[in-house]
């Protein structure tokens, strides 16, 4: 039996490397294609002949849900499966409405990554438990998950937390904003609080999992 081809999109490299590594280890998938943003995939698409997509939603210039809803209406036969450390209800949801065929988490082990990528090649859909559950949980009136219709942000604070996404400095951010650094990392506390997160890496993923930023 034929191997299926597999394009893999992630912005880190070793990630993708590692990704590689084991299909390429089988008899059932080979990697004949990869790019580290929603654009170079699309440019891969129209040389080479896929038939699995595995993507990432972070990624530069377009990330995964569109270049998910991208891949599906130009080219309907390619499977996509998402694998990313995103499980909030918003991006899975999206990404259903897209026609993706799966969803799992880099948290998952090798072997369900192998178990989704068998299902997803013989036309079945796979979602991880843990996607599942975030889904259903959105659903809950009862449950305590924070939507983005919960974290009232200012004018302000939105303007500080695209500049921190854009990885400005805190005087880069205050020289654009026309305000002290002192100014700036007290939004920036506040931005913190709101989401309830330690530091910027907690902030830069809540704020990227609500949909926060554009």
């Amino acid at each position: 039996m034929s191997s299926y081809s597999v394009l893999i999109a992630d912005d880190h490299q070793l990630f993708i490397d590692g990704v590689k590594m084991l299909l390429n280890a089988t008899d059932q998938f080979e990697v004949v294609a990869e790019a580290s943003n929603g654009k170079r995939v699309l440019a891969e698409l129209e040389r080479i002949t896929v038939e699995l997509a595995i993507l990432d939603i972070n990624m530069p210039e377009l990330d995964g849900v569109e270049t998910a809803k991208m891949i599906k209406k130009q080219y309907p036969t390619i499977r996509i499966l998402i694998l990313t450390m995103y499980s909030h209800p918003s991006f899975v949801k999206r990404l259903i409405r897209a026609g993706v065929d799966g969803y799992i988490l880099k948290e998952n082990s090798q072997k369900e990554l192998m178990t989704a990528l068998q299902t997803v090649a013989v036309g079945k859909k796979y979602f991880a438990s843990e996607v599942t559950e975030a889904v259903m949980n959105s659903f809950n009136p009862e449950a305590e998950l924070k939507g983005a219709d919960q974290v009232k942000l200012t004018r302000r604070e939105r303007e500080v937390l695209q500049l921190v996404l854009k990885e400005k400095t805190t005087q880069e951010i205050a020289d654009q904003l026309f305000v002290s650094q002192n100014t700036v990392i007290t939004h920036r506390k506040n931005i913190m609080r709101k989401l309830d997160v330690r530091n910027v890496a907690g902030m830069v993923r809540v704020a990227t999992e609500l949909g926060l930023v554009d």
